[in-house]
């Protein structure tokens, strides 16, 4: 076989291994077919984009920094509370300190920021396991939110505040156009620099890493950090879009960030993920809970059905994984036998 011959099948291999690693794309699609069967109200306008797109949007900007999280063999459980505290404290300095909301958002970043940083310190120095130091941190979170805010709830956010979480840029909503700009940033992050490569090769085999030269603690601390400023992001696109200051920010997030990121590709068991299935798992999900909602199913019915289907859909993955790793092994050694 020639090289061109045989470049033409790389290529060829590396599409067919790209379609079949975005399984989660036809799921989407098939959850979008049939929900346009089921409900008419589905593929209107302005439900794709005000229940679907808006919403999913927020839930997928975390998800890009729990790719890099989870693939480096990490765990960050306490992105809704990191994503209250930060939007809280930066909407009563708008309002309490009279800084312009630009200034106050990114004073959110920037406590988003700190908080991913504690989270790395205790990883990475006290060597705390992830698991322990975020769930801490989630309920830390959650304290320091309602001493801050002093109540449950605020209502009534400064107009130009609002059109964070609420406006729209050329048709489409702000936190869409957010996120394919992220979206955009992280892709590139995790396949073409270091940043990604590193935390594919921590997650895979932490100590061949570090003998390698390489600082596994800088890198990690890095993840974390940006996972922290995603999620007080997430917090102002949410408390923007609800006009409201609530404790209750981002409950439960962290389980539809994680299941999203692991339905879209990401091994739990760290080494191997795609930034781009973790942002459609979160569409996914959102897609499925809007056609819930559409057939007047209820909340507890729905978390139940959910919770099913991502059972479903991790041990599906798990199995298309085993059956991929085979079959790459045996690609990689028809090629080997080629070129000799």
């Amino acid at each position: 076989m020639n090289m061109n011959a045989l470049r033409t099948n790389s290529r060829w291999t590396r599409a067919r291994r790209w379609l079949s690693d975005m399984w989660i794309l036809w799921v989407l699609i098939g959850l979008m077919v049939v929900m346009s069967f089921l409900s008419p109200v589905f593929l209107t306008a302005e439900n794709l984009l005000e229940n679907v797109a808006r919403p999913a949007s927020i839930v997928a900007i975390i998800t890009i920094g729990m790719t890099f999280v989870i693939t480096s063999r990490g765990l960050d459980l306490s992105v809704g509370s990191n994503a209250a505290l930060s939007s809280t404290i930066g909407i009563l300095a708008v309002e309490a300190l009279h800084l312009p909301v630009p200034l106050g958002i990114v004073l959110s970043l920037i406590v988003g920021l700190s908080f991913g940083l504690v989270n790395a310190f205790f990883i990475t120095k006290i060597r705390v396991a992830p698991f322990i130091v975020t769930l801490g941190m989630l309920s830390i979170g959650r304290g320091l939110t309602l001493a801050v805010s002093g109540t449950s709830f605020t209502y009534g956010l400064p107009d130009s505040y609002r059109d964070w979480g609420r406006g729209s840029i050329l048709g489409l909503p702000t936190p869409f156009v957010i996120l394919i700009v992220l979206w955009i940033v992280g892709v590139y992050l995790y396949s073409y620099t270091r940043i990604g490569l590193y935390a594919r090769s921590l997650g895979s085999n932490e100590s061949s890493t570090r003998r390698a030269g390489i600082n596994g603690d800088a890198y990690k601390t890095l993840y974390y950090a940006f996972i922290g400023v995603l999620a007080a992001l997430a917090g102002v696109l949410w408390s923007a879009r609800a006009n409201t200051i609530s404790v209750t920010t981002g409950i439960g997030t962290e389980l539809d960030v994680i299941a999203a990121v692991i339905i879209g590709g990401t091994s739990l068991f760290g080494g191997a993920g795609s930034v781009t299935g973790s942002i459609l798992g979160a569409f996914a999900l959102v897609v499925l809970t809007n056609g819930l909602q559409l057939f007047g199913i209820n909340t507890l019915v729905q978390r139940i059905v959910i919770g099913v289907v991502i059972i479903v859909a991790l041990a599906v993955g798990k199995v298309r994984s085993d059956r991929l790793t085979q079959q790459r092994g045996a690609e990689a050694a028809r090629m080997a036998s080629s070129v000799g």
